[in-house]
């Protein structure tokens, strides 16, 4: 009787153990997948604008309508200082579509990212960025007409060859439906930082980043 006793005693003990042993394996997997999903979530593309001024309310904005009227026949819109204000070594001169032909590489760069802004031309916009921007950011969904303006460009750097250069830019969105940026009211503006590198004979966005981040 006794030895059965030992016996049993010993089976619960080591079912016991071995019970212990798959909760820990359990859950040492559950912290493993917990960690891989957080690193994964962390180095995923996402959008490069960090800040949701509206995350409060989030169905302020309109929803993108391809039927609305064209912003291009809002005449207060057109009223507006478009053109686009280059800031380089102290000086500053402006470039519109106007003076396109005259444009050097960056400036006709900057030329065709705001009138894709202003056509809501989605593919083309995404044409302006590098393989490796994307491995960072998410593509640009679609988005409205955007009445950009008051458009300012200052170079903050660039290599002795001008492959790459980096410009703080500013600009603000008129009557903002959220559609392109969350991060900024309609007729404010928040700088970004935009690294460029050349490709050919213009130059793509290879970061984009805020001031400082």
């Amino acid at each position: 009787m006794a030895a059965h006793r030992k016996k049993s005693q010993q089976k619960r003990r080591k079912a016991f153990v071995i019970l212990i042993v798959v909760l820990a394996l359990a859950a040492a997997a559950g912290i493993a997948l917990l960690v891989i999903d957080r690193v994964e979530k962390a180095n995923a593309p996402r959008s490069p604008y960090l800040a949701d001024v509206y995350e409060s309310a989030p169905n302020r904005f309109a929803l993108y309508d391809p039927d609305a009227p064209s912003i291009f026949t809002d005449e207060s819109y057109l009223s507006l200082d478009r053109d686009i204000h280059v800031g380089r070594g102290g000086e500053e001169f402006t470039v519109s579509a106007d003076g396109a032909d005259n444009a050097d590489a960056v400036s006709l760069f900057f030329l065709d990212y705001f009138d894709a802004l202003a056509h809501g031309d989605t593919d083309r916009y995404n044409s302006l960025f590098t393989d490796g921007y994307f491995e960072k950011y998410d593509k640009q969904s679609d988005f409205s007409e955007q009445r950009v303006y008051d458009i300012h460009v200052a170079l903050l750097g660039a290599t002795d060859d001008e492959n790459r250069v980096s410009y703080k830019v500013e600009y603000k969105i008129k009557k903002n439906n959220g559609t392109f940026r969350r991060d900024i009211y309609s007729d404010s503006s928040r700088p970004l930082i935009f690294d460029l590198v050349k490709s050919g004979d213009t130059y793509l966005v290879d970061n984009m980043k805020y001031p400082n981040v």
